[in-house]
């Protein structure tokens, strides 16, 4: 049999042309890239604050390096010595010297210790996301390294702590993106913004999207009838390579987690009510996060996914250009290939069978990795552009296709409008320390007038 109707044979082609439901690849945050009403300032914040100066240069430069011109730094080795620079400072700043009076260090056998600060029942055990510890791993706390080092600790100092009643409220967990303030998405010189670039070109690829609108808050993708004409375009190219309809689809799960689960079952529903007769979801729950990450996020080579369909997948960005989300569907080595059933390629030595190589040609992933490193060759309106034309590709083969959407959120609150700190991208976009530096707290809970003449103060630079 072809191996290209042999790959397509286990229904990942029907998924793929399911583009208004299933999500097979990794859920974008559509917001950043749509939004046509974000405002100036963290992109250059961002590279300001990375490279120690007070303006960043915004076009990219050296294989697509962003340097700070305003301060002299023209190439990476620059930037790294500035970084470096930079870093120490921020290391003498924040340093306390101890006087180890006495001879109080070390601790003697068997000493009793008392652990100040609401922090040591609450700490911090890693980053978000997938950088998180997991579920089913023990957390040692600081008693526990304590007790196990031979030493004994006040008791009643840690039941304070503890008691949220008397010590206070514990730190928040890290902010998502839907905590922070809005940036400006990439956009032309023109003003012309990514997400119209992208609507623009996935209008352009196929009729069928005419009219669609990616702006934040508006459900583009679930449309029942545009998901029963696909598939019957499915069938009808399938043809005989197909035995039986529906075609079954696996969908692996954990078991132990009910907002997973019941995410899952809802996903099912939605995608069988509306073209039941082509796909059939099978759910299969495990017994915990280890066995459904050892179905396709932990394997080593892309034939040993044992789940049609993802969904739920997804990264936080890296940083403000579009390639640190398209480099992911790369056709060598994307983070989302094993998702597809497809081998990265890692090393020299990675083997990968000729029906994968085929079968990326086939969906279009070859082609659009061509436009993708044309896009990472270039700069300013060309890079933005072609960018968005690789986007476009990946949701018009239903490659890529975001499922959820994040909108406003009510709130009573007592913090200053904009007063505190923040990041749409990297690791300061999630991390606590940055996220209540600078902020300000009123004694009275914030009204609309006064938020909204913060945000006016806040546009403006005040």
């Amino acid at each position: 049999m072809n191996p290209v109707l042999k790959f397509f044979k286990k229904g990942s082609h029907i998924a793929w042309l399911a583009t208004t439901l299933v999500a097979t690849a990794v859920a974008i945050t559509a917001n950043i890239l749509t939004d046509e009403n974000n405002t100036d300032g963290f992109y250059n914040i961002i590279c300001s604050t990375e490279l120690g100066g007070k303006i960043a240069q915004t076009q990219p430069m050296e294989d697509g390096m962003v340097f700070n011109t305003d301060e002299g730094i023209s190439s990476k080795k620059d930037a790294l010595e500035n970084a470096k620079k930079v870093s120490t400072e921020i290391c003498e700043e924040g340093m306390v010297l101890l006087k180890n009076e006495n001879n109080a260090l070390p601790l003697k056998k068997n000493a009793k210790v008392s652990v100040f600060g609401k922090n040591s029942v609450n700490l911090v055990y890693g980053g978000s996301g997938s950088a998180a510890p997991g579920g089913n791993e023990e957390k040692k706390t600081i008693f526990d390294s304590l007790t196990a080092a031979g030493f004994s600790y006040n008791k009643k100092l840690e039941e304070f702590y503890k008691d949220n009643g008397k010590s206070g409220e514990p730190r928040p967990g890290n902010p998502g993106m839907d905590d922070q303030k809005n940036g400006k998405a990439p956009s032309l010189s023109t003003g012309e913004t990514y997400g119209t670039l992208v609507t623009k070109y996935l209008e352009q690829e196929n009729d069928m999207f005419k009219g669609i609108d990616l702006n934040d808050g508006h459900d583009a993708w679930y449309d029942p009838e545009r998901a029963v004409a696909f598939m019957e375009l499915a069938k009808d190219e399938l043809g005989d390579s197909v035995k039986e309809w529906p075609v079954h689809l696996d969908i692996v799960e954990d078991g132990t987690d009910e907002q997973g689960k019941n995410m899952a079952l809802a996903m099912q529903k939605s995608i069988e009510d509306a073209i039941g007769d082509y796909v059939k979801i099978d759910l299969n729950f495990m017994d915990n996060s280890d066995q459904r990450l050892d179905s396709y996020y932990n394997v080593e080579r892309g034939e040993d996914n044992s789940m049609d369909v993802a969904f739920g997948a997804g990264w936080g960005p890296d940083y403000g250009d579009p390639y640190t989300y398209i480099h992911c569907f790369d056709a060598d080595n994307g983070d989302m290939l094993l998702y597809s059933g497809i081998t990265p390629i890692i090393t020299e030595d990675t083997e990968r069978p000729e029906s994968q190589k085929q079968a990326l040609e086939a969906i279009g992933l070859t082609e659009i990795k061509a436009l993708m490193d044309q896009g990472n060759a270039a700069f300013g309106d060309e890079r933005i552009d072609l960018f968005a034309q690789v986007e476009a590709k990946l949701l018009a083969n239903g490659i890529l296709r975001p499922f959820a959407t994040r909108g406003a959120g009510l709130q009573v609150s007592k913090v200053k409008p904009f007063s505190g700190a923040y990041g749409l991208y990297g690791q300061a976009s999630t991390n606590v320390v940055p996220y209540f530096k600078y902020m300000e707290v009123y004694d009275e809970p914030v009204t609309a007038d006064e938020y909204y003449a913060a945000k006016e103060a806040w546009l403006n630079g005040d």
